[in-house]
């Protein structure tokens, strides 16, 4: 066994260790009737991140064993439902079932699939059983956060309470009373208590729990696009009864976006499968063997499926561009025509326009120009490829721009390696180690496990040689501070050092298909793109090809 090979082994098992450890305290936390917030943080926080990891290293069955663990303490820590025995008696099964399939380096899928099916129904018992948590002010409050509480409470406004873990040994005062989440509250309503105060907090602790009590008229789901840590309405009817002149308005009546949201989602599952495939379907270009085939299947298939859900949610204009890839892809599959790098190029590209149109709405008049050329330009692009491919079906014409089109996506320039600096951000370590092994030939990898120190790292590199990393990939869910906060801060140090535009790091975000809600946001902060875990080379190496990186630093 390598040794590359070797750690990634005993770190899958330090995080199972550390499920086990803490789903046993948990549980007997459970039988004394105890709530433990911060067990239920620990819990998730360590499935989300081994789930990713199996799943790099192959182990598929067991990452989506995980993913069932990491539902199920999802919604115990968003406060939607409480635990029963059964959960902890399937989550230390399926602990010791993905051990086993770790050491031995081979999955027992149906061992694995039997105790993945008994946790998704222990899910769905626990939706059905509709036992919502609501947070309680268990604290004391100030008589300014009393005052506005009160005031809060007879506006009508709704107030919820945030769990947010920090460390303690890695923040100061200052930091603590500025951290990005109070930004993010005050956007949507009024901050009204934060616990513990700094100087209540052990500096001697690892970790902290911080609990941040704000009012809002917004509903829970909304609240859910703007907060990224978890987040429970307050028990507030003891409180309500001490408040003279409660207004007694009625609800507005209005949809909520639940609906939106799943199309979203599945519109986004459809993109990344789609995506997924091209990218395969590249390397293989010029290939006819049953692999080649069944690719160039999958491809029309899910471009398909993406055009039916963009056409159900009224996104004409791009089931439009759709429209005319599945067209040409047709002619590959009947065998009629030859695929070439350009067109796979050229259908990346439209994918990505599509993502950026979904997530990316314009802020005024000359970005929606901006956006029209672009759509226009992608448009006349696929037309003249598709007179192409059917004016020549056999031979078509390879001028000198398919040329340099081809080369864009397929040169890599080695001579970059000791010039391109990346900051890896990610707090797993199988993580860390994928993403330094896809990008350590091109360059020099700088490695942060958490998002504050993400933020030291990149101050730091900047002051010492005046100039940005390359590359910043920054992963959604991190201690301390999570990756969208970095990102917000990282655009406002380079904004402080007057870096503007392309002329700052580029920044990608790696993340779960669960946390897309967030990815929504970080594009409103200046992220250039996302990858949806598990990680691929081919997957990093597009968004390389695509930021121009590895061209635009050759000497």
């Amino acid at each position: 066994m390598s040794e590359e090979s070797h750690d990634i082994v005993s770190s899958l098992i330090e995080t199972l260790e550390d499920i086990e450890a803490n789903l046993l305290e948990y549980e007997q936390a459970f039988y004394e009737k105890r709530e433990d917030v911060e067990l239920v943080h620990h819990i998730f926080r360590y499935a989300h991140n081994l789930k990713s990891s199996l799943a790099m290293v192959g182990f598929s069955f067991s990452s989506a064993l995980v993913h069932a663990v990491e539902s199920n303490f999802d919604l115990l820590r968003k406060g939607l439902a409480r635990p029963n025995a059964s959960l902890f008696y399937q989550c230390l099964l399926a602990v010791d079932r993905i051990r086993t399939s770790v050491v031995s380096d081979i999955e027992d899928a149906t061992a694995l699939q039997d105790v993945h099916n008994e946790l998704e129904i222990i899910a769905a018992d626990l939706l059905r059983a509709g036992t919502k948590v609501e947070a309680i002010i268990d604290f004391a409050l100030t008589p300014e956060s009393e005052e506005l509480l009160r005031q809060s409470l007879h506006a009508a406004l709704k107030v919820f309470q945030i769990e947010k873990l920090i460390n303690p040994q890695r923040i100061n005062h200052e930091l603590y009373t500025t951290l990005p989440i109070y930004n993010d509250v005050r956007e949507i309503g009024t901050l009204i208590a934060v616990h513990p105060s700094f100087e209540m907090l052990s500096a001697n602790a690892n970790e902290a729990m911080v609990r941040i009590l704000f009012a809002t008229s917004l509903t829970e789901d909304e609240v859910a696009l703007h907060i990224f840590d978890p987040c429970k309405p307050v028990h507030t009817a003891d409180r309500e009864q001490s408040v003279p002149d409660v207004l007694d308005q009625p609800s507005t009546i209005r949809i909520e976006p639940i609906e939106e949201k799943v199309e979203v989602e599945t519109l986004v599952k459809t993109m990344e499968t789609l995506e997924l495939y091209l990218l395969e379907y590249d390397l293989h270009v010029g290939k006819s063997d049953e692999n080649t085939k069944s690719l160039v299947y999958h491809i029309l298939q899910y471009a398909h499926s993406f055009y039916e859900q963009l056409s159900s949610v009224r996104r004409t204009d791009a089931a439009y561009l759709i429209s005319i890839i599945i067209v040409i892809i047709k002619l590959i599959h009947n065998g009629s025509a030859q695929p070439t790098r350009l067109l796979i190029y050229c259908c990346l590209t439209v994918v990505d326009f599509i993502r950026r149109s979904i997530f990316v709405l314009p802020d005024n008049a000359h970005d929606t120009s901006v956006f029209e050329e672009e759509r226009e330009e992608l448009t006349a692009t696929l037309k003249h490829l598709k007179a192409e491919f059917t004016a020549s079906i056999k031979n078509p014409p390879v001028s000198k721009s398919t040329l340099e089109q081809e080369s864009i996506v397929n040169t890599i320039a080695p001579a970059n390696k000791n010039k391109l600096q990346f900051l890896i951000a990610d707090d797993d370590r199988i993580c860390q180690v994928v993403l330094k092994g896809m990008l350590g030939s091109f360059g020099t990898c700088t490695i942060s496990s958490d998002g504050r120190m993400a933020l030291d790292v990149f101050e730091r590199h900047l002051l010492e040689t005046g100039q940005t990393y390359d590359l910043v990939c920054l992963d959604v869910m991190m201690p301390y501070m999570n990756g969208v906060d970095v990102l917000t801060e990282i655009r406002r140090i380079e904004h402080n050092h007057h870096i503007y535009g392309s002329h700052g790091a580029k920044i990608m975000m790696t993340t779960a298909l669960s946390e897309i809600d967030q990815v929504f946001f970080a594009f409103r902060q200046q992220c250039d793109a996302y990858v949806v875990k598990p990680i691929t080379k081919s997957k990093i190496l597009y968004q390389l090809q695509k930021f121009n990186i590895l061209q635009s630093n050759r000497t």
